[in-house]
């Protein structure tokens, strides 16, 4: 199989997200309404490249609030959000951690749909404004 990157090394992990090192960052991200803020966690100096991989996952892994969801205007993307819920858990083998991942509902995640392969980070402006690039 052929992979087309090559992974970060343990202490690429822990080097500053970007230059200047920054002690937070926020991430506009399309298809969604909210926008992902990273904050520093190992070090407390500035943002990793550890801390925006981390701030990614756990703000798309958070369960959408009954007005997040209510915001979908469109029938066709709630049926795609909800396609994309049915199908997060439906891809997990184990049967109990299935159950327990249907009965938590949608997560910011299935905002995505299938828009979840990461392709990295640009600015968007000279005043460092970032995005977060996924296909």
């Amino acid at each position: 199989m052929m992979t087309l990157h090559t992974p970060l090394s343990q202490r690429a992990m822990y080097e500053p997200a970007i230059e200047p090192p920054v002690l937070s960052l926020t991430l506009s991200v399309p298809y969604i309404s909210w926008s992902i803020t990273v904050r520093p966690s190992a070090n407390g100096a500035f943002v990793t490249v550890s801390d925006v991989f981390e701030g990614i996952y756990r703000t798309l892994r958070t369960q959408v609030t009954e007005a997040e969801y209510r915001s979908i205007r469109s029938p066709s993307d709630l049926k795609r959000v909800n396609g994309a819920y049915e199908h997060r858990y439906r891809c997990i083998r184990d049967s109990y951690t299935a159950y327990e991942e249907q009965q938590n509902g949608v997560r910011r995640v299935d905002f995505l749909v299938r828009h979840t392969r990461f392709r990295g980070i640009s600015f968007t402006d000279s005043r460092g404004g970032l995005v977060l690039h996924l296909s």
